[in-house]
């Protein structure tokens, strides 16, 4: 940042503002404890139980594939609708917005079809969709958006995918906080706010779960809430969800959710609370964990993988591990249970043959 003014004068600037008789302009409103006390509180309230606060810039994200689309039209059609989130979570009944620049609109009233099952079911509802794929998302635009939302009495509004209505570099600070003070704004108007986002490719496996968000520090910081979707090892229909900050109340525990697929009813998916989700064992140590992850993630692959591949595949499963640390496990079980093949400077791994794996 360019200083434009001269730090060095400031002090002779202030004496002289107290030689004055006059008071000086309140730049910075002060409010008095004796009129904080007499001042209107709104209580905390949630358009999803626990999970979606009221007036809440919210952002969810996870890895490609893992299914935020499918848990974030959920979302929308069960607040649209007023009825239970996943079966368990209450909702507060408005109008919802999805405004989509992702998946085309194809593709969501095909997901829409297979959530809620025949349009006459659902064609009432208070729920909009717009494929804005020629829409810019902009100072100009932001303004008739809320106008647009207003009139049509929304109360929330779905953006699927944040990179999709980004023009700049996501990992430059000032420019993601100039636009998520575009989602402020609408927040500020009296809306909430859905924002679907991905995590970095191959994430920081040793870190919290914030790291492995995509972008600059600041699309965080901004958000009043940020809920993570995530797969689980050995439960291919079943995913986690974690809300990792919450700023009006606590956060609620990580709980599952099912995918259920109904092949008697069009494939129409149904997706259902499964309870909170069970902690990692504490007896079971990391080195453990991580083995077992690389022993089946090449079980399952026909060719051999390069240790970033190995990296991604772990983070798909919700296993935790540095670079360095996995490189250390891996040499560890070269000649034991896998074999590596050198081209250059890079490594590539295999399952060795089950006869000569050592138990």
């Amino acid at each position: 940042m360019t200083m434009t003014k001269d730090l060095s004068t400031i002090p002779h600037e202030i004496e002289a503002i107290f030689k004055k008789s006059e008071l000086p302009k309140e730049h910075w409103p002060m409010i008095p404890m004796a009129k904080l006390a007499k001042r209107p509180y709104k209580p905390i309230t949630f358009l999803v139980e626990h999970l979606i606060p009221e007036h809440n810039v919210v952002l969810l994200t996870g890895n490609s594939t893992v299914g935020k689309t499918w848990i974030a039209l959920s979302i929308g059609l069960t607040v649209a609708a007023g009825t239970p989130l996943f079966g368990q979570f209450n909702t507060q009944k408005t109008g919802v917005w999805y405004i989509d620049k992702e998946n085309g609109e194809n593709e969501m009233i095909r997901r829409l079809l297979r959530l809620q099952g025949p349009a006459e079911i659902w064609q009432n509802l208070p729920f909009t969709l717009t494929n804005a794929d020629d829409i810019s998302f902009t100072p100009e635009t932001v303004v008739p958006l809320i106008q647009q939302a207003k009139h049509n009495n929304i109360g929330l509004i779905i953006f699927d995918s944040f990179s999709s209505f980004n023009d700049d570099d996501e990992n430059k600070t000032t420019e993601m906080r100039q636009l998520m003070d575009m989602f402020k704004l609408i927040r500020n108007s009296g809306i909430s706010v859905i924002i679907l986002h991905h995590n970095r490719k191959g994430g920081t496996y040793g870190g919290p779960s914030t790291d492995k968000i995509r972008g600059a520090s600041s699309i965080y910081n901004s958000v009043d809430a940020h809920i993570e979707v995530q797969k689980i090892k050995d439960k291919e229909d079943h995913i986690k969800i974690t809300q990792t900050k919450l700023r009006c109340t606590r956060e609620f525990k990580p709980f599952e959710v099912s995918f259920n697929e109904n092949t008697h009813s069009n494939n129409r998916i149904d997706l259902q609370f499964q309870g909170l989700a069970q902690p990692k064992s504490e007896k079971k140590k990391k080195r453990d964990i991580v083995t077992e992850g690389i022993l089946d993630i090449l079980a399952q692959e026909p060719v051999e993988l390069p240790i970033q591949a190995l990296l991604d595949k772990l983070q798909e499963v919700d296993i935790e591990c540095t670079k360095t640390t996995l490189k250390k496990y891996l040499q560890a079980m070269t000649g034991k249970q896998i074999s590596t093949r050198e081209d250059g400077k890079k490594k590539y791994f295999s399952l060795l043959p089950a006869e000569q794996i050592e138990t």
